[in-house]
């Protein structure tokens, strides 16, 4: 009798590269929405990539206490004083040396609010795509919204 073999199939996580600009921009290079390309302004662009594996996940569990691994406990992770481990711990794979400290230093209530859609997604796919099916339902279909109208 032979033995039949178990294979799990896996694949690396996804992830997304964060670009922080802190260069310091003159009105002559200054474009909206980025700068020129060929800006010489003084200061560094870097270049950060996020991953959310186990290692991720043990980090930002380590610093703020919280389960990660339960969506129920995203608004705790997403809130001012916890966001940047959230951000930290994703750099875990590829960019370790990245403290905490210069994360806070970089991040802003915009790029908190982008970060946390794509950190969601990363974090919880199933999630997502049951969020975004749900909208999609909700807009396809017909408000039944009563109008009110002030009596004369």
């Amino acid at each position: 009798m032979s033995k039949k073999e178990n294979v799990v199939k896996s694949k690396t996580r996804d992830h997304f590269t964060l670009t922080i600009d802190k260069r310091e921009h003159t009105d002559e290079c200054q474009a909206v929405p980025e700068p020129k390309p060929e800006c010489k302004c003084p200061g560094d662009v870097l270049k950060w990539k996020l991953e959310y594996d186990y290692n991720a996940l043990g980090r930002i569990e380590d610093a703020i206490g919280v389960n990660v691994v339960d969506p129920k406990n995203w608004e705790k992770m997403v809130s001012g004083k916890n966001f940047p481990a959230l951000v930290w711990g994703g750099l875990a794979r590829y960019n370790p040396e990245v403290t905490i400290d210069e994360v806070k230093d970089v991040l802003n209530p915009e790029a908190h609010a982008l970060l946390s859609v794509g950190i969601f997604k990363l974090l919880y796919p199933g999630a997502w795509e049951a969020f975004e099916k749900q909208q999609e339902q909700g807009a396809s279909q017909a408000p039944n919204v009563e109008t009110a109208t002030q009596g004369t």
